[in-house]
Parts: C-alpha cells; structure tokens; sequence
C-alpha cells in the first residue's frame, strides 16, 4: 500500500502560525473551529489574509506537529509514502520543499491542487475534505482519511457519507486507521 501524505495542516504547525498570523494583523477573535471551510478566511478578510502564504518567511516558523515525526517514521518503515501539497499561487514551492527537506528528509513530493490525479493506488490523508472527496470518487478501491488535528480544524468535517473514507484526530487513530485498511 502506499500513503499519500499532505503537508500544510496535517504533518505541519501551519494552521496553528497562520491563525497566529491573522490574530496579529486581521482579527484578534479569530480561532481555528471559527474557519469552517477552505476560503472561509478570505470571503471573510478578503485578498489582504493572502499576505501570510505569499509571505516567503512563514515557513520559518512552522515546524512539525507533536507527532507527526513518530508518525512519519512508522509510516515510511510500513508503506511507500509521498507528499502531495498543494502549493497556492504566489507561494514558492522551493521554499515549501526546503522545509520538507530540512524536517521530513527525503520524500517525493508533488505540488498540486489536483491531488486525486497524482494520488492513484495511494491512501490518501488530508484535512480538506474537498481534497478526500475526489481522491475516492476519481481513485477506484482507494481510501481517504480527513485529518482533524486534536478535533480542532473546523473545516475537517467528517464525510460519513461515503465507505471509503474515515476522520482522524490523532497520528494513534491514523495508525489504526490505515493498519485496518492494510489487511
């Protein structure tokens, strides 16, 4: 089996420096069950909440989250694993691939916003549904894991509408997750 990995918010502290990042300079109120969906910031802040991921420097701040390298670790010693991220126009992908290689080491890695394309024959785990979505109606037989960091993302909403898919909180329930799949 091979794990298709996405990076921003699932493996890194992303959302946890972004969030900080809008406290600062937007909205003070701001907290991460408040964004209930991708684009939530920007229909509420407008083009300005971009600053933050077209700013090169705010990958200098992100590292990984509490154990996502014990998680990496497991996985990698298990399964042929990958990161497919989506790298959104203005961002860099050098510097998102630095920060890979200087906390993940050396792992392929695929920027994209169609993930479901790249991700054939793969499990894949995300925090945005719409991503977990595609990759199981366009990838037959393959599964996908919406990642809820601590049950604190409010736009990783569970899909229970579908076999194939299954939310986890936890790099623990990810590990249960995916050695149910592998059988």
């Amino acid at each position: 089996m091979r794990i298709a990995l996405d990076l921003d918010m699932t493996l890194n502290t992303m959302a946890y420096t972004w969030i900080k990042w809008l406290k600062a300079n937007i909205d003070d109120n701001i907290t991460l069950s408040h964004v209930r969906y991708h684009g939530f910031i920007r229909d509420a802040y407008g083009k300005v909440a971009d600053a933050y991921w077209k700013d090169p420097a705010c990958y200098d701040e992100i590292t990984l989250l509490d154990g996502a390298s014990d998680f990496l670790a497991w996985a990698q010693s298990k399964y042929e694993c990958i990161i497919i991220t989506h790298t959104p126009p203005g961002q860099q992908s050098e510097i998102k691939d630095a920060w890979i290689a200087k906390h993940i080491g050396d792992i392929k890695v695929i920027h994209t916003d169609q993930k479901h394309r790249h991700s054939q024959g793969c499990m894949l785990i995300d925090d945005h549904p719409g991503h977990i979505q595609r990759h199981v109606r366009h990838n037959e037989n393959c599964h996908g894991i919406v990642f809820n960091h601590q049950g604190r993302y409010g736009w990783a909403h569970a899909l229970t509408c579908h076999p194939r898919v299954d939310t986890a909180c936890t790099y623990d329930q990810l590990k249960i997750i995916i050695s149910h799949w592998d059988k």
